[in-house]
Order: structure tokens, then sequence, then C-alpha cells
């Protein structure tokens, strides 16, 4: 008798099906991949490292060795730090090396200027972020936490040989608990903005 597959669904295989289903046959049956990532990947990988680095307490050990590590211990190629083992006490400074050192490479398929663009977007939405968000900081209690999770059918058992997996990007304390995802856009953030209501049928919020 065959084995039976294992399927692993996450937020992005999910969202791929409801676009087309014939995508998702090709991309996680058939696993037909693109032949250069696509820029706005690229754009939200990047977003998430600026989002740890803006987490990141200022004047603070750094995460790649720290000032009480010894020297030969300490990365001196550290992008965050710059070598020092110390967090700047000015976060933005961080997260402009890290900026910088992500976009120092430009691929050949890309436009320099298109680049550049790219890379002032991110800049000036970090920039922004941390104006914004600065009084009003978060205690992550956990940052990239990676999950696979059976789902329970309508009688409550687990559906066989299925799990979900995904990765949350910070779980902090406010009033208990909470889930947080960073997302990026171009829409107004304010309270009656439509922006917040799409997020409540966004498959990634409403399946973390």
């Amino acid at each position: 008798m065959a084995k039976r597959k294992r399927w692993q669904l996450s937020a992005t295989a999910v969202s791929c099906f409801k676009q087309c289903p014939y995508k998702y046959f090709l991309k996680y049956i058939k696993h037909i991949k693109r032949a250069e990532e696509p820029g706005h990947f690229r754009y939200g990988t990047n977003w998430h490292r600026i989002m740890e680095v803006i987490s990141l307490t200022p004047d603070s050990e750094c995460k790649c060795g720290g000032v009480t590590s010894p020297p030969d211990r300490i990365d001196k190629l550290c992008s965050i730090c710059d070598g020092t083992g110390k967090v700047p006490d000015d976060i933005m400074i961080a997260v402009t090396r890290v900026i910088d050192d992500a976009y120092s490479r430009i691929p050949n398929s890309v436009d320099p200027d298109d680049w550049a663009v790219e890379r002032a977007k991110l800049l000036y939405a970090a920039a922004g972020y941390n104006w914004y968000y600065r009084n009003e900081p978060l205690e992550a209690t956990h940052t990239e936490v990676n999950f696979c999770t059976p789902i329970p059918g309508r009688k409550g058992r687990m559906v066989p040989n299925l799990t979900v997996t995904g990765i949350i990007d910070k779980i902090v304390k406010h009033d208990g608990n909470m889930v947080v995802e960073h997302k990026t856009t171009s829409s107004p953030i304010d309270q009656a903005s439509k922006y917040w209501g799409k997020l409540t049928m966004d498959t990634q919020t409403t399946l973390y």
C-alpha cells in the first residue's frame, strides 16, 4: 500500500491557491520556481530584518557577541554594531547600516535607479515607523517563532497528514500575550482607513 503524502500548508500557499489554483499546482505540487526572487519578496524580507533591528534596545550588547564577549568572538562585519559589540544609542544608525549592507550589491537583473528607490523607500519607511511607534514600545518575549500545527476537523479530530507551518514575527506583552506581524502599506493608517478592514480578511493574520 502506497504511503500517503504529508501536506504542509502556509499562509503563502493558501494565498497562492486563492489567487490561482493552477499557480498553486505549479509552485507547490510541481515545485516550479521563478529564476529570480520577485522584488516584493526581497522588500518584505529586508523589512522584517529592519523590524528586528528597531526592536533592539539602544546602547545594549549586540547579538553578534557583545562588549563582554572575548574580542575574537565579536563579529567585526556585523552591520548592526559595526564590529563594536554594542547597539548604537540611536537605533536608526543601526537601521541605516543594515539597509546599506542589504543594498550594497545590485543584482544584474535590477535597474540601478529602481534599486536606489527601493532602498530609499525602506529607509524612509523605517524612519516613519520608528517616529510613529517609539513612544509605544512593545516588549517582545519571542521573535521569529516557527510553528507547525495540525488542523482540527469539524468533529474535533485532527485532519490526517496535514499541518500548517509559519513564522510569527513577534509575541509581545500587551494585556497578556499578543501576536505581532509587520506589514508594509502605502495606504493611510488612521482609524478611518480601509486598510485595517483589509487586514481582518488577510490570510496570514487570520491564520496566525
